[in-house]
């Protein structure tokens, strides 16, 4: 019987193996932490589109049809901003639109001649606007998604 213990080269392969074992552990693990990442900001983005149409379809919502003017665009591409003026009180006019990749809402009050912004949601790539016969049509499109941008919609009716 032989009591001598491990050689070098015994002790050097079980470094090797061990050290194989752990790298492949620590890169399973950086994949996991990478995927949950992505995924978390996708479902960051989306939250973000969806308060951007609420927030808009709301407000659009409340307005006078015969108040609404679009600009910065054209019928078939879309609009980047929308004003109008909510039934509840004609002395205030809202607009909504992008800049950067921050969605404002800007509101003005009769007499003043410039609109007071307020950042409604960071990570939006397009605000667009599209006047449809029975109301308006709005499409967000948000950062970057996993594989590419996400865009949602969706149709409001504004009060006669």
């Amino acid at each position: 019987m032989n009591n001598r213990g491990f050689t070098v080269v015994e002790m050097l392969l079980a470094i090797l193996l061990f050290s194989l074992f752990f790298a492949s552990l620590f890169s399973l693990a950086l994949g996991f932490y990478r995927l949950w990442e992505e995924e978390s900001q996708g479902f960051e983005e989306r939250q973000q589109g969806r308060l951007v149409l609420e927030v808009i379809s709301r407000d659009l919502r409340q307005a006078r049809f015969d108040s609404l003017k679009f600009s910065n665009g054209s019928e078939g591409e879309g609009f980047y901003r929308v004003e109008f003026r909510p039934n509840h009180d004609s002395s205030i006019r809202y607009a909504y639109y992008t800049r950067g990749d921050m969605a404002l809402k800007g509101v003005r009050r009769e007499g003043s001649a410039f609109f007071t912004g307020m950042s409604l949601a960071l990570g939006i790539n397009s605000l667009l606007f599209f006047p449809r016969a029975e109301g308006v049509e709005i499409k967000v499109e948000t950062g970057t998604g996993v594989d590419s941008p996400l865009e949602m919609g969706t149709l409001v009716i504004p009060r006669l």
